[in-house]
């Protein structure tokens, strides 16, 4: 019987040597893209365009069935193509086929724009862009934004919309989700294979998103400036509501008494993600055992109405968040997961709604602190009384008039 005893402290003696050493041997996300980008240079993970497997032609007729889309109609003036898309990639060191639509417009393309959508939930997979379908039956918020990309194809632009990792072609791969750099160097990859697949590709580029695809779209626009500044001209990026600063968030977060669903399970999640992101002991956080996010996430949990934040995180996590969140090792990978520590060069809009309860104004508001003491081209435009999905369009319509104008000019 000591026998046991003693082989069962020797083993847990070895595994709590083995999660500290894993603590303190953390990469930051800059790390990994130096050995992705390593890793490139030597072939092991050029992007190319592997299949173009569909086309459909949509027209303004087909478009009507969306809720909106009449707003749109005088926006919309050619026919436009809609192809499913797939490209290789990486994804935690290996290889991976991605997938994402391309639509182009009937004449010539103006420049292209790289769009990056809103968050998905893991079990609506036909909801990713390829996966979607010009259809009556569609009547979920997420057509509004396949409305906007065929509107913007409309307008003369070749768009993208990565699915991202997690969604068709890797559906069965977990969603790195709010993981804002490693989907960035994703979505960027779907615009290299575009453009190694079209010699004549145009080599001006917008960048786009919305909510979570607004952070991972700013993440893309640095990506693009800083490594491929010959080879693209950045015209500028537009962006609503979206997580830009996760450091910011992750302590607005903790500091909620009660966290409304969904509201909890979507930071939760994210709080999951980024910590496998980085190898950050996920027990360290999580007031609970689990051994996924899916299994953590039980149904009962968004029926629930209100969860206690002390309930979902751990008491030490808490109360070191609010005591000296600058020292606490999961406020590092937050810093680094927030793209807004850099100067752009071309010019980035930042919209949001000054009623947003899901993603608060203070990412918008400190992205454009940030980025304009680094002497950023900047602008924050909030959108008076509009929550997170209300909004969108508000913001499509001005990020529209700025795409036709080439300048930005406020709605009164």
């Amino acid at each position: 019987m000591k026998w046991h005893f003693s082989l069962l402290f020797f083993a847990y003696f070895f595994i709590s040597l083995a999660n500290a050493q894993k603590i303190t041997e953390q990469r930051t996300i800059g790390e990994m893209d130096a050995q992705y980008m390593q890793a490139r240079e030597y072939g092991m993970f050029k992007p190319s365009a592997l299949k173009i497997l569909s086309k459909v032609d949509t027209t303004l007729k087909d478009m009507k069935a969306f809720e909106d889309i009449q707003k749109m109609a005088l926006h919309f003036p050619q026919t436009v193509s809609l192809q499913e898309i797939h490209y290789t990639s990486n994804y935690q060191g290996k290889a991976i086929l991605l997938s994402g639509l391309l639509l182009q417009p009937a004449g010539e393309s103006k420049g292209v724009i790289l769009h990056h959508h809103g968050t998905i939930y893991p079990a609506a997979q036909k909801l990713a862009p390829s996966a979607s379908e010009i259809s009556n039956s569609q009547k979920d918020h997420f057509t509004q934004e396949l409305s906007i990309g065929a509107t913007l194809a409309s307008n003369g632009f070749t768009v993208l919309m990565p699915d991202y990792v997690g969604y068709n072609t890797s559906k069965h791969t977990e969603h790195p989700y709010t993981l804002n750099k490693i989907n960035a160097q994703n979505s960027v990859d779907m615009l290299l294979a575009y453009s190694e697949a079209n010699a004549k590709a145009p080599k001006k580029v917008y960048l786009s998103g919305i909510s979570e695809g607004a952070a991972i779209g700013l993440a893309s626009q640095q990506i693009l400036e800083t490594r491929y500044p010959k080879q693209y001209q950045i015209q500028g990026g537009y962006f609503y509501a979206g997580p830009h600063d996760f450091t910011g968030t992750v302590q607005w977060f903790c500091q909620q008494e009660k966290a409304q669903t969904p509201v909890a399970a979507i930071y939760m999640w994210s709080a999951w993600a980024v910590a496998e992101g980085y190898d950050y002991p996920i027990r360290e956080i999580y007031a609970q055992k689990a051994k996924s996010y899916r299994k953590y996430f039980r149904p009962w949990f968004f029926l629930s109405g209100q969860k206690k934040t002390e309930k979902l995180l751990k008491k030490d996590f808490l109360v070191a968040i609010h005591a000296a969140p600058e020292t606490h090792p999961f406020f590092k990978i937050s810093k680094d997961n927030s793209p807004i520590y850099w100067q752009p060069a071309a010019p980035v809009y930042l919209f949001h709604g000054t009623h947003d309860g899901l993603v608060p104004t203070l990412n918008s508001e400190n992205a454009f602190r940030e980025m304009q003491q680094s002497g950023g081209n900047v602008r924050y435009i909030p959108l008076a009384g509009k929550g997170h999905l209300s909004g969108v369009m508000d913001y499509f319509f001005q990020y529209l008039d700025a795409l036709d104008t080439q300048s930005y000019k406020p709605t009164p």
